[in-house]
């Protein structure tokens, strides 16, 4: 629940944090199965996410 609760910060709704959160729990019960290259594409992917919530965040509030 904390784990959301600091998600939510961002300013998105429950569905998208509890989704982030569930993301974010599954790659840290998977990252030492991955490879260097494995791990490099879900790191990208995460910043991607991130960068499309903060703009959805920062036109919203436009």
């Amino acid at each position: 629940m904390a784990k959301r609760k600091a998600v939510k910060t961002i300013g998105v709704d429950d569905e998208t944090a509890d989704l982030l959160v569930e993301i974010k729990n599954e790659m840290e019960n998977r990252i030492d199965d991955m490879t260097i290259t494995q791990r490099s594409i879900v790191k990208r992917a995460v910043r991607e996410l991130h960068k499309k919530i903060m703009d959805q965040k920062e036109n919203d509030q436009d």
